[in-house]
C-alpha cells in the first residue's frame, strides 16, 4: 500500500487541515475531501478510540460515494451516507488538499511547457 507521507515527504497534519482522503482499494482515487478533526488516539468516533496512524476527519465533499467507511458506525456505512460527519482514516492514506492543489499545477506547467 502506499504511504503518501514517505512519497511525498509531507509533514504531519494538524486539527483543521483540509485533506482528500484516499481509498484503501486504489490510493490513487480520491474519495472525499474533508478536514481533521482529531489525531488524538484517544479520542473516539463512533463511541471506538481511534488508535495509531489513524485520524478522525469531517467529511466535506464526496468525490467516490460508493466506497466502504473503514470503520462503519451508527448508521454510516458508505463515504456518501457520511457527509457532514467524521470518520476514522488511514494517515497514510489522507494527503493535503493544498498539496493536491501544487502537484495539479505542476502537472499543468510541464504540459505548457511540452506544447511550447
Amino acid at each position: 500500500m502506499y504511504d503518501f507521507h514517505k512519497l511525498y515527504k509531507i509533514d504531519t497534519f494538524k486539527v483543521g487541515d483540509e485533506v482528500t482522503i484516499r481509498s484503501m482499494i486504489d490510493p490513487n482515487k480520491i474519495l472525499a475531501v474533508g478536514e481533521v478533526r482529531s489525531l488524538d488516539p484517544t479520542a473516539k468516533v463512533g463511541d471506538t478510540p481511534l488508535g495509531s496512524r489513524q485520524c478522525e476527519v469531517h467529511v466535506n465533499v464526496p468525490v467516490e460515494s460508493n466506497e466502504e467507511l473503514m470503520r462503519p458506525y451508527h448508521n454510516f456505512r458508505k463515504i456518501r451516507d457520511a457527509i457532514g460527519v467524521a470518520i476514522v482514516w488511514p494517515i497514510n492514506l489522507i494527503l493535503f488538499l493544498s498539496y493536491l492543489y501544487h502537484l495539479s499545477n505542476i502537472v499543468i506547467i510541464c504540459f505548457l511547457m511540452l506544447k511550447l
